[in-house]
């Protein structure tokens, strides 16, 4: 017998992760509405928004931290026991939606930004996913 009544003897990590079906390890029980999850452990539900912008990492640290700022003051509404887990996914531009302009200069200025965009090497856009969960 073991000297703590909680002893377990050590798994290796094959054991530890050998588990019989995909929902075992899963936190998710069911969907219950479009994007919208119910966890397992405290019946939570967890809500996650994709949008797209421009690239921050490419800003001023002067911009990020105004950006931040914005940010903090949006979550300090929700209130207390909110988790939040974000997610952003850097890709190169290569298309631009086009436009039709009535006025030929605003034409010729959105021409030279679309090429001035598409052909630099450092041209990028990101996709943010953020997940808001009730706890």
């Amino acid at each position: 017998m073991p000297v703590y009544a909680e002893y377990h003897p050590r798994r290796s990590w094959r054991e530890r992760w050998a588990v019989g079906h995909l929902s075992d390890v899963l936190p998710w029980r069911a969907v219950v509405a479009p994007g919208v999850v119910l966890q397992k452990n405290g019946h939570s539900l967890q809500r996650t928004y994709a949008l797209r912008g421009p690239d921050v990492m490419g800003e001023t640290p002067e911009v990020q931290g105004a950006l931040m700022l914005q940010a903090n003051e949006v979550l300090k509404r929700l209130g207390g026991q909110w988790m939040l887990q974000a997610e952003a996914q850097r890709q190169r531009v290569v298309q631009l939606p086009t436009m039709a302009w009535s006025y030929p200069v605003a034409a010729l200025i959105e021409q030279r930004q679309r090429a001035r965009l598409l052909e630099s090497p450092g041209s990028r856009e990101t996709a943010y996913y953020s997940s808001f969960r009730k706890i």
